[in-house]
């Protein structure tokens, strides 16, 4: 798995898309122990080594905020768990890649029951 952040599908800003953090995102929760939203995020950060300079930028309308790529690995973690994201070695499975335990706190899937 790629651990340069570099070479991430980036918009024009240079920062990484959702979409390219996604795979990321579960790698980090392969441990299956329960994580926050803010834990999650700071583990793909540290996986990539993403500098200081791309995390802090801030969309300019709202600059209190905590910035771009914190949003958009908010939109990736949240599309896994919207989408039921499921493994990918059986269509079929009822094992689910995210799961949400409360609010903001996410671990890797579980089996479902039928």
């Amino acid at each position: 798995m790629n651990k340069d952040w570099s070479k991430l599908k980036q918009s024009a800003n240079q920062i990484p898309t959702n979409d390219s953090l996604l795979p990321y995102v579960l790698e980090v929760l392969k441990n299956g122990e329960e994580a926050t939203n803010h834990v999650i995020r700071n583990r793909v950060y540290d996986f990539l080594s993403i500098p200081e300079e791309i995390k802090n930028i801030k969309y300019p309308n709202y600059p209190d905020d905590d910035g771009i790529l914190a949003n958009r690995f908010s939109f990736s973690l949240s599309k896994l768990y919207k989408a039921k994201a499921r493994h990918l070695s059986d269509y079929r499975s009822r094992t689910t890649l995210v799961d949400t335990i409360r609010r903001s706190t996410y671990r890797k899937g579980t089996r479902r029951g039928t």
